[in-house]
Order: C-alpha cells, then sequence, then structure tokens
C-alpha cells in the first residue's frame, strides 16, 4: 500500500477542559487521525520537552502504525517540563584546574545527567534551544577571553533563549583580560575589588536552605571572588561582607526566563567546607528549579493607588523577583506556562472591568496551568462593573455585600502563622471587601465577622494546583496594622509554597486501519473477447476509488469490476477516503479448446473452467454431452444445438470429464467443480 498524501486526515488534540479530560499546558504533535495499514513510522513532538510518549506501536519519539496494528488508540504525551543541562567552559580545562564545577553539577543533577561543552566548539544553537532548561556558563582563570569572545559573538541568541523560559548562571572570576559585558540589561562583571568574605543576603533563599546542607551565611576564599556585578533589575544574593555594594552575585527573571549573574571563582578556594561545596550545587538545583512569578493588574495603575500589593509581593518573594504585567498589554501564554509557579491577579478598584475581560479571553488557559501545577491568587474588590465570572467550575465574584470586618477561620492556617508576624485573627477596614466568593469545592479562610456564609476568601486544589480567590481590598485599608499588610505578603508567600512542580499530558487518538485487500472472481474470454473481472475490496476507509491500466492511470476515474474483456492483465488501483491505496493484477485468460481426428476438429468451449456449477458448452450445429466422474460412470447425458448449459450444482467438488460428440467427431474436456 501508499498513502496519497493529498487526502491524508489530519487531527491535532488541544484538551481543554471538560469533565476529567486533559488539560492543555501540554501539546503532542506530529501525528494524524487516521494512518494506512502499511505507513512509515513519524516523528513525534512533545512540549514542553523532556516528556515520555506512550501508547501502542510507541517507541521513544516515533510512533510505528505497523508496529500497533489496525485498531483505535490514545498515544499520550507527559511532561514535567524539565530539559536539558549544559555546563560550559573553554578548552584549555577546569578553571584553576579544579573539578569542583563538574563535581557541583554531579551533586545537583547526578553524573551523566548534563553536558559539558566548551565555548570555542559547542554547537550553540542546540545549547539555547527549547529543549534546553539549564545553562551553568563559567569563564574563570584564564577562559576568561574565550568567555569574552564567546558573549560577543552569541549574547543576543542567549538572552533570548532565557526570555523564552530558559535558566542561566553566567559566572567568571577572571585572571586575564578586564571587564566583560554580560548583556541582560547592561550588566557588566567588573574585574576588580575581589572579595576574600562575602554574605548571604537571605538566609530564607533556597539555595541557602537546601537540598544539601549545612551551608554558611558567611563564607571567605583567597579569593571568594575576583570580580562583581552591576546591573539593575537583581536581587543580591551575595555580597562583600564589608562592602554591601560589591555584589558577588545576584539573579533577576528575564521574560519567561531566569538569570544569575556571579564574579565567584571554584568553590576549591571557598571555606568553610563542606558548607562552600554545598551552597555551589545548590545554585545550581535552584537555578534549574526556580518559576517565575507575576503580579498582573489593570494599565490604569495599582488598585486604589496604594503600594500594598507590590509591597506584599516584595516581602514575600523579594525585590525584583518577581515581574509585573498588565491586563491589557500582557501575552497570557508566557504567563500562564510551565516556567511560571505563582501569579497573583488583583482587579480591584477602577480594574473590575479590565479584570472580567481578561478572564473572559482567558480563563481556560489560566485553569489549565493552575491545573498542570500552578498556584494562582485571584482576587477583586470592584469598584466599578458588576459580578465576574471567576472560573474553576462555576465561580463567581459577587459585588456585594462588603465586609468592615472579616476573621480567619483557621488559626492554623499558615498565613495566620508567619513568616510575617504578627497577624490578627479579626481585621477591619472600610471596607475590607468589596465582594464575595460563591463556588464549590473551597475551603473557606476569611469570612464576614457577622455572617459566615459571606465568603472573602478561599482556596481549593484544582487538579495538581491551588486556586485562591479573594474579594479583598488592598491591604492599605485594613487594621490593625502591620498585621494587614503582614497577613496580604503572608497570602503570597502561602500560595507561593503550594506549588510543588508542573506535570501535564496531551492525548491524540489515531486509528490504523485495516490493510485494504483486492480480491478477485475472473471469467475467461472466449473465442477473443466477454472476458470479466468481479473485484472485492475489504478494509481501509470506504468509500473507495478505482483506477485501472486499460484506459490511462492516475484518474481514479473507473468502475470497480471490467466486463467485455479480451485475454490479458489487468492492473487496479484502488485508493480510499482516508488515502490509502492498494495494488493487485489480474490474468484474463481463454476458454478454448480443440481436438482434431481423422484430419477434422471439432470446434468446442466449456467455460467457466473452473465452476462453482453452471458450466456452458457451446459447439456448432447438433451435439451430445455426457457428464462423466473419475470412476467412469455416466452422470447425465443431454443432447443439444449450438449452446448448453449444464448444472453441476448439485456433484461434489471435484474433477469430471464432458465428452461432447456431433456426428463422427468427438472432444472430450476436463473440467473442475469448486
Amino acid at each position: 500500500m501508499k498513502k496519497r498524501n493529498l487526502l491524508k486526515l489530519s487531527f491535532l488534540s488541544w484538551a481543554i477542559l471538560a469533565g476529567g479530560s486533559v488539560f492543555g499546558q501540554c501539546e503532542l504533535s506530529g501525528l494524524d487521525s487516521v494512518y494506512c495499514a502499511d505507513d512509515a513510522a513519524v516523528t513525534m513532538t512533545g512540549t514542553p520537552v523532556g516528556g515520555t510518549f506512550s501508547g501502542s506501536g510507541v517507541t521513544g519519539d516515533q510512533f510505528d502504525p505497523v508496529a500497533a496494528g489496525p485498531g483505535d488508540y490514545t498515544i499520550t504525551y507527559d511532561t514535567d517540563g524539565t530539559g536539558d543541562k549544559f555546563y560550559l567552559r573553554a578548552a584549555a580545562g577546569e578553571p584553576w584546574s579544579s573539578a569542583s564545577n563538574t563535581e557541583a553539577m554531579d551533586a545537583a543533577f547526578g553524573p551523566g545527567e548534563w553536558t559539558l561543552g566548551e565555548f570555542e566548539s559547542v554547537d550553540v544553537d542546540a545549547v539555547f534551544s527549547e529543549t534546553t532548561q539549564f545553562v551553568f556558563i563559567d569563564g574563570s582563570d584564564n577562559g576568561a577571553l574565550e568567555l569574552d569572545a564567546f558573549l560577543t559573538l552569541n549574547i543576543t541568541a542567549i538572552e533570548e533563549w532565557v526570555e523564552a523560559g530558559g535558566h542561566l548562571l553566567l559566572n567568571a572570576a577572571p585572571n586575564e583580560g578586564t571587564d566583560m559585558a554580560f548583556g541582560f540589561g547592561g550588566t557588566i562583571l567588573e574585574y576588580g575589588e575581589a572579595s576574600g568574605s562575602v554574605d548571604v543576603v537571605n538566609t530564607n533563599h533556597p539555595a541557602y536552605l537546601g537540598p544539601l546542607t549545612p551551608t554558611a551565611a558567611t563564607m571567605t576564599g583567597s579569593a571568594y571572588s575576583h570580580a562583581h556585578i552591576t546591573g539593575s533589575g537583581y536581587s543580591s544574593l551575595l555580597v562583600n561582607s564589608t562592602d554591601a555594594t560589591n555584589i558577588v552575585l545576584c539573579e533577576k527573571p528575564w521574560g519567561a526566563g531566569w538569570v544569575m549573574m556571579g564574579g565567584m571563582t571554584t568553590s576549591n578556594f571557598h571555606s568553610p567546607s563542606p558548607q562552600a561545596d554545598n551552597w555551589r550545587a545548590n545554585l545550581l538545583t535552584y537555578m534549574n528549579d526556580v518559576k517565575s512569578r507575576y503580579y498582573l493588574r489593570a494599565s490604569v495603575g495599582e488598585p486604589w493607588f496604594s503600594s500594598s500589593n507590590t509591597d506584599a509581593m516584595d516581602n514575600a518573594f523579594g525585590a525584583n523577583l518577581w515581574t509585573l504585567g498588565l491586563f491589557e498589554d500582557v501575552v497570557a501564554e508566557d504567563v500562564f506556562r510551565y516556567t511560571t509557579g505563582v501569579v497573583f491577579i488583583d482587579g480591584s478598584d477602577s480594574g473590575a472591568e479590565e479584570l472580567a475581560t481578561f478572564l473572559d479571553d482567558n480563563i481556560e488557559l489560566i485553569e489549565a496551568w493552575v491545573h498542570s501545577g500552578g498556584s494562582l491568587l485571584l482576587n477583586a474588590a470592584p469598584n466599578e462593573g458588576g459580578d465576574i465570572d471567576f472560573g474553576f467550575d462555576g465561580s463567581t465574584l459577587v459585588y456585594d455585600d462588603a465586609s468592615s470586618s472579616v476573621d480567619v477561620v483557621d488559626l492554623s492556617h499558615p498565613a495566620y502563622l508567619g513568616p510575617l508576624t504578627p497577624t490578627a485573627s479579626t481585621m477591619t477596614g472600610g471596607s475590607y471587601s468589596h465582594a464575595h466568593i460563591t463556588g464549590t469545592g473551597f475551603t473557606n479562610v476569611l469570612v464576614n465577622s457577622t455572617d459566615a456564609t459571606n465568603v472573602v476568601l478561599c482556596e481549593k486544589t484544582w487538579g495538581e494546583g491551588m486556586v485562591m480567590m479573594g474579594g479583598m481590598t488592598t491591604s492599605n485599608f485594613h487594621s490593625p496594622s502591620p498585621q494587614g499588610d503582614n497577613w496580604r505578603a503572608n497570602l503570597l508567600s502561602y500560595i507561593g509554597d503550594q506549588y510543588d512542580g508542573f506535570a501535564c499530558s496531551d492525548e491524540v487518538d489515531v486509528t490504523v486501519l485495516e490493510p485494504l485487500v483486492i480480491d478477485y472472481a475472473i471469467t475467461n474470454a472466449f473465442e477473443g473477447g466477454g472476458g470479466a473481472i468481479d473485484a472485492t475490496i475489504t478494509g481501509g476507509m470506504p468509500v473507495y476509488v478505482f483506477d485501472w491500466d486499460n484506459d490511462g492511470t492516475g484518474d481514479f476515474d473507473d468502475t470497480e469490476d471490467l466486463a467485455d474483456l479480451a485475454p490479458g492483465t489487468y492492473t487496479l488501483v484502488v485508493e480510499d477516503e482516508a488515502g490509502c491505496t492498494a495494488s493487485e493484477a489480474a490474468v484474463v485468460g481463454e476458454t478454448m479448446v480443440g481436438i482434431v481426428e481423422n484430419g477434422e476438429g471439432l470446434k468446442v468451449a466449456v467455460y467457466p473452467n473452473p465452476t462453482n456449477g453452471l458450466l456452458t458448452v457451446a459447439c456448432d450445429g447438433q451435439f451430445t454431452a455426457q457428464v462423466i466422474d473419475l470412476n467412469g460412470r455416466i452422470l447425465n447425458t443431454v443432447v443439444s444445438t449450438d449452446l448448453l448449459q449444464l448444472d453441476l450444482e448439485s456433484v461434489e467438488a471435484g474433477v469430471y470429464f464432458i465428452f461432447i460428440q456431433s456426428g463422427e467427431l468427438s472432444q472430450t474436456v476436463k473440467v473442475l467443480k469448486n
């Protein structure tokens, strides 16, 4: 069989929420809905990368219809969004001839689970591609000049890769050259002001907390760094112990990705041990795993001209470690994707109608992202418009029943306990809320102090993720203080802590058709004509079209069967509705046997032969025909003129002889009864 691409059917599955179906944060592409029985294997693509394909006929990223066999199948792609990891350095070798960077990569990801590349020869397109999640670049020691040349050639591609979701740790403690342009908005590695001692700025940072312990809040070395970082939008991780403006290590989000910059030497120079080695490995683990955080609001500005939401994001995640987006401008697909862990959406005040429009356009995408593991705080205290559909199985923000006083339902809730304290079990405001939440499956967090059915804040799991919904005003209206502000920051910390990784699936249904089979019933020609071919087609996907080679080929404008044929070979090509084809040749013979006796011949024709029952005997003039079995018994004798039809349906299958006599001439023809 051969398939013609012109008629091939296609199918692409983007799953959306529908009663327990798969959610569309993943995409499986490269498959069609229908395959012929002998189609070649096809290559599938899954995004985000790093996942696993499964199903009948699947090996790796190949789907083989032949291996699957005829039938209906579901092919699945599952991923947690992880990708390849690279460590890049100069061809001169490990900085300061130390294996500590390699050991840190092994400790973070496991031996053999990452790839080494060299500045001078690495395939940049292969490294900074959609299949790569994390790259560690170190141009320390006598690799600094090579790093400088590498960045000069490739910084634009590297920035674009990070912006699309990549994670980069770019570090150099030069032992040659001078200052180096590190890109990403004018970042410079300044070769000078080496640090012998550094302090961890935030001991709550994941790299300080693990996974490898112990770590140290202060580390020393000779030197711990050879350079420092200058740039904008960064959050500092390590600073010189005596001069906090000397930034040894810092980080910031960049588009959908994350970048960390440093001037550190290798950890073999650092003390104490093993704290310093643990810190370096933890940095690699953190940079591989870190997820973006977003705060989305309307372009008119902060609700009620208050910076309290921004302050809460800073307190929860750190200044410069989250990204602001505006309902009217943000590309939702860039926010609600596998590179993002936490999103805070607030449509309070005069941003309520913009929020309603944003949700109307994007709620399925948002639901799919949460279902795949995202953590969402969705809040609005409207000062315009009406009720807002909050999605997530019929949740509604009801613009009514404002609350001036609210109670914390559960005093063991993490947001009440910290990390920022003190907090309060009852908070007031004028108003604390402008709206309340209705929906199913929620656990209440804040309720109106006099009417517990007025739900001001609630939460529920949704697939692999969590959504929290509220009708709160901004915390500048809330009392007591700082309890109100602490509560808002704690809510963000809590919702961020709920992120436990990304996981999603996509499914594509495929059908492998039964093979196309062509069977023939052939009537041989008599005296050069009258032959026939009766074709029977099975398998594939009806309706079929036919192309016989007796009147030109390739037009598929013929009938299924042929009649009035001369002896010869006839080839039929059949195509089904899915574009599958099969070809088979049929041979039409000629039934004509003669015996010459006494110099004269008796011209007879006996057909069809073999026969299923009816047998035609043709002979000029009057003749006698006898049916004789293999034992010589005469089963039937008939006298006829010119043409006789014998009925052999009642005799058993086997070989018989037809004896024909006309005058003094005769002939015997052996026939087969099926």
